[in-house]
């Protein structure tokens, strides 16, 4: 599955985190001369996208590179770390000024090369692009469709040259048809992965005609906060956590180890489990949604049956590196077991990294259970869990599989 060289599965695990974290954990990086990816275990990775937020105060997006100011010289020790990893860097930008960089040959040309150099001078072994509208619009749809397409087919030509990856994430998108954003058929044929974030649009983009195997499915690991600010000033660790946006995981074991949960079950809607409880200080209810080794274990069986090229993890410094949360029962319950399937389901030991490791474990299963001969399969949530009556995705999965 995993090992020093890397997973040995033979699917993509895409770990993704930014180049430059949020002000407090940037602090004690420069103070203490590590960075992120010093609490992350990468041999669970085959690849890590190092996302470079300064991308977004760019001025002259032809010529952007300029404007770089994260730190690129630790890339070079996890090179030497984890030499089975391919490192790529990952932009965030609105698509339409990459879009308008294709509408004219010298300022492509000029980004082309500039990408380039970039990537080979800091010792990288390609690019993501990250594509988001934040007005789609106001643009010319046709135009833009067509130019991200050129984009794309110019630098793949000079990337594959070069043996580089280039691979893309695409927002999610709510008002437009599929076909009007992007040529996703004719993109598929220059990239080498496509990032999606929703199970329903992998379908919609599978039926167009793109191969599942450039397909990654997106999980977000980091969970909104529902907490309002409630702190006491005495309290100096509740009133700097009370700003909280985003919780790890291993916060949220904190959170619900801490006070009285209610009620914890999953969520068919939101395919996340859900929990209810009361907050020792205030003694007021709340809730909370967050992806467990359980529902990341399905959401990774179920790529593997669209036979998908892999997974990708957002925030990797998500997962709990420390092993603090106690190890979860529950991960494979809904694996099939019965007569003409025989799994070996892992008994963890190790608590450092469940999420890395539960999706792992979850490729080797899925792919071990699909290679097995055809079985009937019961893919309901476990009703001590189920949380209201919807279908899930293995549900309408199960039952399209055996209508044939």
């Amino acid at each position: 599955m995993a090992s020093l060289d890397g997973p040995t599965h033979g699917k993509a695990v895409i770990c993704t985190d930014l180049a430059e974290p949020s002000f407090v954990p940037s602090l004690f990086y420069r103070l203490t001369g590590l960075s992120q990816f010093d609490t992350v275990n990468l041999n669970l990775c085959t690849h890590l996208i190092y996302m470079d937020v300064s991308f977004t105060r760019i001025t002259d997006f032809s010529n952007p590179w300029p404007y770089v100011t994260s730190d690129y010289s630790h890339v070079q020790i996890l090179r030497k770390r984890y030499p089975h990893l391919k490192i790529s860097l990952g932009i965030l930008n609105d698509a339409n000024d990459l879009a308008n960089i294709a509408s004219d040959q010298i300022s492509l040309q000029k980004f082309i090369k500039s990408a380039l150099d970039f990537v080979l001078n800091n010792n990288l072994d390609g690019l993501n692009l990250y594509w988001n509208y934040l007005d789609w619009n106001i643009y010319d749809k046709s135009s833009a469709k067509a130019n991200i397409l050129t984009l794309v087919m110019e630098l793949s030509n000079r990337f594959k040259h070069r043996q580089l990856l280039l691979t893309s994430a695409f927002a999610e998108h709510t008002t437009e048809t599929f076909e009007e954003i992007y040529d996703y058929v004719e993109m598929s044929k220059y990239l080498d992965f496509m990032h999606f974030n929703k199970l329903q649009k992998v379908d919609a983009i599978i039926k167009l005609g793109v191969p599942p195997s450039k397909i990654i499915i997106e999980f977000n690991t980091k969970t909104l906060s529902d907490r309002v600010a409630q702190f006491m000033l005495t309290d100096l660790y509740s009133f700097m956590n009370s700003f909280k946006v985003f919780l790890k995981y291993n916060e949220i074991c904190d959170l619900l180890s801490t006070n009285e949960v209610i009620s914890k079950v999953y969520d068919a809607n939101t395919e996340q489990m859900v929990a209810h409880y009361v907050d020792g200080k205030s003694n007021k209810m709340h809730s909370i949604s967050y992806e467990s080794t359980y529902t990341l274990a399905n959401k990774t069986r179920r790529a593997m049956r669209h036979n998908l090229g892999g997974v990708s993890v957002n925030n990797i410094d998500a997962d709990d590196s420390k092993g603090r949360c106690k190890i979860e029962t529950d991960t494979f319950d809904d694996f099939v077991t019965n007569s003409n399937v025989t799994l070996n389901i892992p008994i963890r030991r190790d608590p450092t990294f469940p999420l890395l490791r539960t999706i792992n474990e979850a490729i080797v299963l899925a792919l071990d259970e699909m290679g097995q001969p055809p079985k009937p399969i019961d893919n309901k949530i476990s009703s001590r869990k189920q949380s209201n009556n919807v279908p899930t995705w293995d549900t309408l999965l199960a039952n399209f599989i055996d209508s044939f």
